[in-house]
């Protein structure tokens, strides 16, 4: 239960520092954190203003991984917590869902950041049944509907719907 799951964290938590102080070079216990990288595309075009490197004349969009993970699932699945770090959408990414639901299911918190436009009821629904072990972001970088549009060139409206559908 998440009784010994709690245990299991500590114990490994414990046995990392141990394993670090004494200049191990490969740690025997699973990572506690692991930041992965889905997807670089983004469904907003042109980027936001303030989007990182995609502002850069010449900047091609890079596609999605092709099964980024499959060499990593066993790590994945015994860290206590799995970050996206894309700078696209991951909601994009085709395999999102599968990501999601063998990581939660796994007990592993699943965290990362969308710009909330693809959030779907049906994508809300399916986050929402996996909540324990998710962290989700949305970035809304604007407080009114004109600072949104001029950043993002996109409806503001849409985006508090979709939180709005999914709180």
């Amino acid at each position: 239960g998440s009784w010994s799951s709690a245990v299991a964290h500590a114990f490994h938590r414990r046995l990392r520092l141990l394993q670090i102080r004494a200049g191990h070079k490969k740690l025997f216990v699973p990572p506690r954190t692991i930041n992965i990288e889905l997807t670089g595309r983004c469904n907003v075009k042109p980027p936001c203003t303030f989007c990182v490197g995609k502002n850069v004349p010449g900047y091609q969009e890079p596609g999605h991984l092709t099964d980024p993970l499959a060499h990593l699932w066993p790590d994945l699945l015994r860290a206590e917590r799995v970050n996206d770090c894309s700078y696209g959408e991951p909601l994009l990414h085709p395999d999102f869902e599968e990501v999601v639901e063998r990581l939660t299911r796994a007990g592993v918190t699943f965290g990362f950041t969308t710009n909330g436009l693809l959030l779907t009821e049906r994508r809300a629904r399916f986050l929402v049944e996996r909540g324990a072990h998710l962290d989700m972001c949305v970035s809304f970088n604007a407080a009114t509907p004109e600072t949104y549009t001029h950043h993002h060139g996109r409806d503001f409206g849409m985006l508090v719907a979709n939180v709005e559908r999914f709180v």
